[in-house]
This record gives C-alpha cells, structure tokens and sequence, in this order.
C-alpha cells in the first residue's frame, strides 16, 4: 500500500480482526488518507476498537469511514469506541455502517455521538436491529444535531412515530445545516473555554427577536407535539429572510434622487436576481411546511406536510443539479 494514498479499499479481503492492526498502523502512518473502505471483511468489536483508536491518532484527514456488512455490533464495545472517536472528529462526513447487527444496546453510544458531533452530515444504519429503544434513543441524540442531513434506518423495527420525528429533524437540518452546524461549533468552543459565559449568552435574550422576549437562541419554548422533541427555532422562523425583500419601487426614485426632475423615465428600473428570489421562496414556503408539520392536529395532517416538503426538497435538488449541467455546458 502506498504510504501517501489518498483512499483505502480493502473490500471482501477477508482481513478480520487479526488484520485491524496492520490498518490501524497504515492509518496513523498515511496522513494523506482521505477514505477508508472495509465492507464485507468480517471484523467483529474488538477488530473495530482497534481501528477506531487508529481513527484518533491518525484519522484528522479522513472524510469517509465505510464498515458495511461486517459484525462490528457483535460486542457494544466496538460501536462506543468508535461513537467516542467521533464525538470529537472534526473531519469524517460519511459513515456507513449498514448490515453489521448493530442492537438496542448501542443506541445510546450513537445518540450520544450525534449530539457532540457537528461534522458528520451521511450516517447509514440500515438493517441493523436497533429497535424501539435504540430508534429513541437516536432521536434524543439528534435533537441537538444540526449538521446530520441523511441518516439511513430502514429494516431497524423503529417505531413509526420515532422515524417520522427523525425525518423531521433531517428536513430541518437540509435547511439550517450550514449556520446551525457553525453555531455548534462555536457554542461547543465557548462552553469548553468559558463555561460560564457561555451560559450567559445562552440566556440573554436575542436582539434580533424583541418580540420573544425569554427565548435563548436557536431554541423555542413552543411544546412540541407527542414524539417530536424540541426544535430548532430557525427551523420556523417565519421572517423572510432581508435578501427577499422587495426593491423599492420606481416611483420612489424622485423622491430621493438628484436626477433632474425632467428626466425621471430614464431612471432604469432595479435588476431581481430570478435565481435569489426563487431560492427563498422554496426556503421560505418549506420553513412553512416545517411549522405546519410541527403544529399538525392530527398524524394524517402532519403525513402530509412531511410530504409536501420532502417534494420541495427533490426539486431544489433537481433544480442544482441543472444548474450544475448548465455551467459545465457553457464552460465547454
């Protein structure tokens, strides 16, 4: 294996636990690794403490960790030193750990990483056998999350109720995940450096919100419907964003312009950026969709809502994905 390689792919090589250290050594060696693949190669809890103290020493550069269809959950010890590693990780983004008969009783250490961790935006669980307990036990850990954008669950046995908040939850960080995640971050270096203060500013209330007076930042006080937590309060902040607002009428350039008062159908009326507008006002109508699906009166009201708005969300991603297209065409 080369010692500067950008990505390791062992897939299906059989490397079990025995061969954890040697990885370990290459991780902690290579600081130029960016990806690590080892799907399908048997390492079972005591292999991924291993390669999880290997991830500490030496994974500051990784952004993708890949464990799917190995049997990392054979022992919780295996998925709480790696949730331990990832609480503090500033540089892994995707983690897939799919199919590795992960149960209720390593809920907690997942829960518990998500709600220290503000890096990881991909987490795939799929097909483990977390349960009621452990579904719960993942959305307490998220209330707290900002940066989590995709997390797989499907074929866990999680409750529906649970998978409907945890979506929720993601549709809210699709929104607010590059401010929400800074905030974190920043909030989390204040606690460590000045718990103190940090408390201060946690209670003082925001001077851009006069009109909730009591509220700490980024938090509401509003109840939560059953099986919903708390929210974000960005995530249903109504105020149209400044950018949305209009430009001043035509008619209103005489009154303030030194133009000659014979000349005032030559003042050019403003330029709208379309792009901008049409931007915020699918933010907009979502952070809606998001407050309707919050204050549902009923599950079938609230269902619906979760649709509109994972809609919303499918085209704004077909809207990038054009736009995308669009300059790699003029660029050629």
């Amino acid at each position: 294996m080369a010692q500067d390689s950008a990505a390791l792919s062992l897939a299906y090589a059989s490397v079990g636990d025995d061969g954890c250290t040697a990885i370990a050594r290459y991780m902690r060696e290579n600081v130029m690794l960016r990806t690590l693949d080892l799907r399908g190669n048997n390492i079972r809890a005591d292999g991924l403490v291993v390669l999880a103290h290997g991830l500490r020493s030496g994974g500051s550069n990784m952004t993708s960790v890949c464990f799917k269809w190995n049997q990392i959950g054979s022992h919780p010890r295996g998925v709480q030193a790696l949730c331990d590693v990832l609480k503090d990780n500033e540089s892994i983004t995707h983690v897939d750990l799919r199919n590795n008969k992960i149960g209720a009783d390593c809920g907690a250490f997942l829960g518990d990483m998500l709600r220290h961790n503000s890096t990881v935006t991909h987490l795939d669980l799929s097909w483990n056998d977390l349960g009621i307990e452990g579904g719960k036990a993942i959305l307490d850990g998220m209330q707290a999350n900002h940066s989590l954008i995709d997390c797989q669950l499907s074929g866990n046995r999680i409750a529906e109720d649970t998978l409907h908040a945890i979506a929720f939850i993601l549709r809210r960080n699709r929104q607010t995940a590059p401010m929400g995640a800074s905030t974190f971050r920043q909030e989390r270096g204040m606690t460590t450096q000045d718990p103190t203060a940090a408390g201060a500013a946690a209670a003082s209330p925001s001077p851009t919100s006069p009109a909730s007076p009591g509220v700490s930042p980024g938090r509401s006080t509003t109840p939560a419907s059953p099986g919903f937590g708390s929210t974000d309060a960005r995530s249903v902040n109504m105020n149209v964003p400044s950018e949305a607002a209009p430009s001043p009428s035509p008619k209103e350039g005489p009154a303030t312009s030194n133009l000659p008062a014979a000349t005032p159908a030559k003042v050019q009326p403003p330029v709208h950026d379309e792009a901008g507008s049409e931007a915020v006002f699918h933010r907009t109508a979502t952070l809606k969709l998001l407050q309707r699906e919050q204050n549902h009166s009923n599950a079938e009201d609230a269902r619906f809502f979760g649709e509109v708005a994972e809609y919303i969300d499918l085209l704004q991603l077909d809207v990038a994905r054009n736009k995308k297209y669009r300059m790699d065409a003029e660029e050629r």
